[in-house]
């Protein structure tokens, strides 16, 4: 066993070698930069800051006359890249989705669809019992959802529903 002797406050406890072998081991491999790439490095940022430090920077007065002139010319005064193409890529996308809410929303469905009250993609008796409880609400409804296609909406069409999705013929699979 090692002698623990106490450390006084002004110095500090010494360090375990094994300890500090595993911490050799951790640290990786030191990469040497040759000198002359060094020396590239440092001259090329030299030239850099030199050409910045140049330019004068822009003063805050000017930068909100600028600003001003924009507000006061209107924003297509100025020269933005590919503003215009922006707000043609804005306008297409509105007539993109504006076409598929309509879509969604005025087709008929197809024809095994055409029960299909809920919009869930299946026909079942919950679709029965939304189209009835409408009916029952004296709700007008949209010509698509005549299941039995006597030309009205009415409880005979949520009766048809209910008796197509309950029943145990093959041929009524939905």
């Amino acid at each position: 066993m090692t002698d623990h002797r106490p450390c006084s406050p002004n110095e500090a406890p010494p360090t375990p070698e094994r300890l500090i072998r595993a911490l050799a081991a951790l640290a990786p491999p030191a990469i040497i930069v040759p000198s002359i790439v060094d020396d590239a490095i440092l001259q090329e940022a030299s030239r850099h800051l030199r050409t910045a430090a140049a330019r004068p920077a822009p003063s805050l007065p000017a930068t909100a006359q600028t600003l001003c002139d924009w507000m006061r010319r209107g924003v297509q005064a100025v020269a933005f890249p590919g503003l215009r193409r922006l707000a043609w890529a804005g306008a297409a996308a509105g007539v993109m989705a504006a076409g598929w809410l309509a879509l969604r929303t005025l087709s008929v469905p197809p024809a095994d669809r055409a029960g299909d009250f809920n919009r869930d993609g299946r026909v079942d008796i919950l679709d029965a019992l939304a189209l009835a409880q409408e009916v029952q609400g004296g709700t007008r409804l949209a010509r698509e959802l005549d299941f039995n296609r006597d030309g009205v909406v009415d409880r005979h069409d949520a009766d048809a529903i209910a008796l197509r999705a309950v029943s145990l013929d093959s041929d009524a699979t939905l």
